[in-house]
Formats: structure tokens, C-alpha cells, sequence
């Protein structure tokens, strides 16, 4: 017979954006699960408005030289998402919650030096940056976790759990409605990467 978890389970969904990230904390059991809070980590010093949109600011400069620079200055990033995450992850456990890992969501998987607009290289560069940072940040913090492109969630959720994507739409539009706002797309996504390690991790402890 599957032993009931003697301490409930959450789970953080991350939602990848420049220098910030939409969170969304599920509780379990994965087969019901539920919104406890939604919130926004800041992955930034406040003193250093240079290295907000690192490749943004470095936009007219060639591939290479932008990239090597930024890796060269991302040290307060990492430092700020190290405080943000250890500070949320804090509070989840003070509330009593067994903290069972991170999902983190984020763009597609195309290699910024692949793309040749600027501009969009740009977003592509943070949005690889600050997801790279989140996942080092989870792991010191002690969590699984995993990563998803916002293109492919549904269709790996949906292979996972076993049903179709529309339906796995919508129950992720009703688990977050009336609980938190705002409740857009970017919050459904993050509850819904959430719920996929949740119900991973759910399932490793039967």
C-alpha cells in the first residue's frame, strides 16, 4: 500500500522572464493539487540598473563579445537570484511544506547565436541567461528540478499525465482562478511545470 506523506509537498513552477520570474507555489497530493501563493522573485541588484537587460545593453556589439562580457558581469545576477530563491524557499518550509522541487519555464532551445535579428537575440540571450541562473539557484537550495521551453509544457505534461492537452488546459485555468491574481498565461505555466515535478516526485515516494 502507498505510505501518505506525513508532511504535505510543494513545489515551485518558475516562469522565466528578464531579470524576474513569475512563481507559482502548488501544494499536493499531485492528484489534487492546489495554489498556495503566487509571487515575483527579482533576479537583480537594485543598485545595478546596467545589468537588468545585460544583452540589451550590449546589443550593438557582435555575438561573442557581447556574450563573453556578460558572462564576465553576471556574478551579482546569480547573487541576487541566490538570495531571491533561498529567501522563497525559506518561507515555503516555515509554512510547513516539504519543499519537493522547482520546474522552471522558459524559452525556446534556439542558441542565441543563432538568430540574427538583435533584438530577439537579445531576449533570447537573457531569457537562456536567467534560466541557467534559476536552475544553479535551485540546486543549492536542495531541490529536483527540471526545465521546460513554454512551446513543449502541455505536450509533456499531457504525455506524462496521461491525457490530452486540452484538458490539462483546462484544469490549469480553473486550479488558479479565484485563488491568486493575476492569473494569465504565464502563471499557468508555471503552475503547470510545477505540477509535473510535484506528481514526479509524489510518485517517488510510494
Amino acid at each position: 500500500m502507498k505510505k501518505q506523506p506525513t508532511t504535505p509537498r510543494a513545489s515551485l513552477g518558475l516562469r522565466v522572464k528578464t531579470s524576474r520570474a513569475i512563481v507559482v507555489v502548488l501544494r499536493g497530493p499531485a492528484e489534487s493539487p492546489a495554489v498556495l501563493r503566487r509571487e515575483e522573485l527579482f533576479l537583480r541588484d537594485p543598485k545595478r540598473t546596467e545589468i537588468w537587460q545585460p544583452y540589451h545593453e550590449l546589443i550593438h556589439l557582435p555575438w561573442e563579445s557581447a556574450d563573453a562580457k556578460v558572462q564576465k558581469m553576471a556574478k551579482p545576477i546569480r547573487a541576487a537570484t541566490s538570495r531571491a530563491m533561498g529567501e522563497l524557499a525559506r518561507q515555503v518550509r516555515a509554512s510547513g511544506y516539504e519543499l519537493c522541487g522547482a520546474a522552471i519555464v522558459g524559452g525556446g532551445s534556439q542558441h542565441p547565436a543563432k538568430i540574427g535579428n538583435p533584438h530577439i537575440r537579445a531576449h533570447a540571450a537573457e531569457g537562456r541567461l536567467f534560466r541557467d541562473i534559476l536552475e544553479t539557484a535551485a540546486a543549492a537550495c536542495g531541490l529536483a528540478r527540471r526545465s521546460f521551453s513554454e512551446k513543449d509544457v502541455y505536450q509533456q505534461a499531457a504525455s506524462e499525465f496521461r491525457c490530452s492537452v486540452d484538458a490539462l488546459r483546462q484544469q490549469v485555468s480553473v486550479l488558479g482562478s479565484g485563488v491568486v491574481r493575476p492569473w494569465r498565461e504565464d502563471e499557468k505555466l508555471a503552475a503547470l511545470a510545477a505540477w509535473i515535478v510535484l506528481a514526479g516526485q509524489d510518485g517517488d515516494r510510494g
